[in-house]
């Protein structure tokens, strides 16, 4: 998986994320006067209130650890800037590899020059 099919990854997830958050703010923030009228419209013969509201205040707690976890996450424009930064790095990396074609070049052509050398004191010597 190369750099820009990882940082689109990473830029979907991020905002999939995103999303869900705004979710559940919006859930999280619903009026309780709703949640009463639901409870009066259902009646006391089909719901156990404690029960209710122990459960609406476990969900109330995981939804602020959610929140809590997912605010150290970068924004989308950080995001954007990372996956930028990536590509002009990733553009200076192929430049640098073609650059170091030729010492590499050089470098197997002294090896072999070297060789040489050591064979020839062997042959003499």
């Amino acid at each position: 998986m190369d750099i820009g099919n990882l940082s689109q990854l990473g830029s979907f997830v991020l905002s999939a994320v995103a999303l869900i958050c705004a979710g559940l703010a919006w859930w999280r923030k619903a009026d309780d006067k709703l949640w009463q009228s639901q409870i009066e419209k259902w009646g006391s013969n089909h719901i156990d209130h404690e029960r209710f509201w122990s459960k609406a205040n476990d969900h109330d707690g995981r939804i602020s650890r959610l929140e809590t976890e997912f605010a150290h996450l970068p924004s989308s424009t950080v995001v954007g800037r990372l996956e930028t930064t990536m590509v002009r790095l990733e553009g200076e990396m192929k430049v640098l590899q073609e650059s170091l074609k030729p010492i590499a070049g050089i470098s197997h052509r002294l090896q072999d020059f070297l060789f040489e050398q050591g064979s020839r004191k062997h042959e003499h010597g």
